[in-house]
């Protein structure tokens, strides 16, 4: 009985190892009414993000700094009109497993929809799932982004 668990560890194991290293990356989105703005909060595997500065000898500050651009780059959020949101990288940093990049824009009012581009690590895995929860309004909504679907329009509640 005992030999048959740990025979089923075994056999369990990799997949575990898997789900550890999954190309996965979560985005939080809110509206800060106290501050009119709208804050973005990127949850990335450092493993996989890593990937994108590894070609070079960088320092972790210059790291972070190549991850945030790429995040700059990747991720867009429009506003109701169409109109690009500009988003600053305001920080990063390493979180255990992960690094999380922190970008703001200062607006003044709530938009009342957002369209989404998230392409955030689609160049490391054609497997890469990327999910945004918007916490915006009355609600919360979450969208999720592959390779094949890489926007998406919201209406906000």
């Amino acid at each position: 009985m005992r030999a048959r668990f740990f025979l089923f560890l075994l056999l369990l194991a990799p997949n575990i190892s898997w789900a550890h290293d999954a190309p996965f990356a979560l985005t939080s989105v809110e509206w800060n009414t106290e501050t009119g703005s709208l804050e973005v909060i990127h949850r990335l595997h450092a493993h996989q993000a890593l990937m994108l500065a590894a070609n070079a000898d960088f320092s972790e500050t210059r790291r972070l700094a190549v991850i945030g651009l790429h995040v700059q780059q990747n991720f867009e959020v429009m506003d109701e009109m169409g109109e690009l949101i500009q988003l600053s990288v305001i920080g990063a940093e390493f979180d255990g497993d992960y690094i999380i990049v922190y970008q703001e824009a200062v607006r003044g009012a709530s938009p009342n929809a957002l369209r989404i581009r998230n392409d955030i690590l689609m160049q490391t895995s054609q497997q890469q799932v990327n999910q945004v929860n918007l916490n915006i309004g009355q609600g919360r909504q979450t969208l999720m982004f592959n390779e094949s679907h890489r926007g998406a329009f919201l209406p906000l509640q």
